[in-house]
């Protein structure tokens, strides 16, 4: 059953020792039963996938259910985790409308699976080591409510996992074609997705996540709708509605390359809905990134890395078109240079 009523904290368990701020001991302002022209408020659907991340899911979960929001509709999907995972949900279960704990397929096939459950106008997940900001909800669905949006993105911010110091503030832009998505950085900064709330149908009709991604998936989905749906109505808002975690385990920290990777195999799946002067451009920002991953490497071999660059040159032409190539090897020839100094 969807939950209606507003949750407050003397509604919750209480939280564990030592635990205070938001979402332990703080909560934001009352939110009125209805908005302010009369009307219900927009079903929200929240979708939490987990796997092993016991030690953070709990200020996941408070952080959503503690909006105070009065049409939330919240998911939790674990993939049989072998922590206190399971523990943490329990302890919430009353107040989460669907949960399950079962080995599945990895990230995206927990997210998909818990959109099939979802019944509301607005969807997003929040991952197990994002929170959502007080007031988030609140701020989504008055601007919601006024623009109605195919995608809005707010504001997010990245804190260290160990000491809370703020580390990035991520702040939405709203690309004006896929090309200049995919040309922001590597492969697109421009929307933090805990901030980036969806229409679920939306969602639906692009047909859920792709499953056979594991790191870009979320990228891949909001390029998928630059390229499919051109006049897509994509709004920003200013508020920091969402934190997210860094940590050694995250994936942005991990598997940077891998994140690379499936950005140029989305691109490749894609290719063929580019318009033409697009697929041109496309490509060659293909080459770009990959002579960036080819000097990347080569810096790492500190034994050897000039010898190795020039070595690339010779194998790979092309690196002499691009800038990230020239701008290594000059600082490469500049330390030499110290060196023998």
């Amino acid at each position: 059953m969807t939950i209606h009523t507003a949750l407050r904290l003397k509604d919750l368990p209480p939280p564990p020792p030592g635990k205070t701020g938001w979402p332990w001991t703080e909560q934001p302002e009352n939110i009125p039963d209805k908005m302010s022209n009369g009307s219900d408020w927009p079903h929200i659907s929240i979708v939490t996938p987990n796997y092993n991340y016991g030690h953070f899911l709990e200020e996941t979960i408070r952080s959503i259910l503690l909006q105070g929001y009065p049409n939330l509709e919240y998911i939790v999907i674990d993939g049989g985790s072998s922590d206190n995972s399971v523990e943490v949900i329990k302890k919430y279960q009353d107040f989460i409308d669907y949960w399950v704990s079962e080995k599945d397929k990895g990230q995206t096939s927990a997210i998909n699976r818990g959109l099939k459950h979802c019944t509301g106008d607005i969807f997003n997940w929040i991952n197990s080591d994002d929170q959502l900001l007080p007031n988030a909800l609140y701020d989504v669905a008055q601007s919601w409510n006024l623009h109605q949006p195919d995608i809005l993105i707010g504001s997010s911010i990245g804190v260290d996992a160990s000491s809370g110091d703020k580390l990035h503030h991520l702040v939405p832009r709203i690309p004006k074609n896929p090309l200049e998505f995919i040309n922001d950085g590597q492969f697109g900064l421009q929307i933090s997705q805990p901030s980036a709330f969806l229409r679920l149908s939306l969602v639906q009709e692009m047909g859920y996540l792709s499953e056979d991604l594991n790191y870009a998936f979320d990228w891949a989905f909001y390029l998928k709708v630059l390229v499919k749906l051109r006049n897509v109505n994509i709004i920003t808002l200013p508020n920091i509605i969402s934190k997210f975690l860094v940590h050694p385990d995250a994936k942005t920290m991990k598997y940077q390359s891998l994140f690379v990777e499936e950005g140029k195999k989305v691109c490749g799946k894609l290719y063929s809905d580019f318009q033409p002067i697009e697929k041109i451009q496309i490509s060659w920002h293909l080459k770009q990134v990959e002579s960036f991953q080819i000097v990347t490497e080569a810096l790492s071999n500190k034994k050897r890395s000039f010898s190795l660059m020039i070595e690339l040159l010779f194998r790979n032409p092309q690196l002499c078109l691009s800038r990230f190539f020239w701008g290594a090897l000059k600082r490469e020839i500049f330390f030499q240079g110290m060196k023998s100094e």
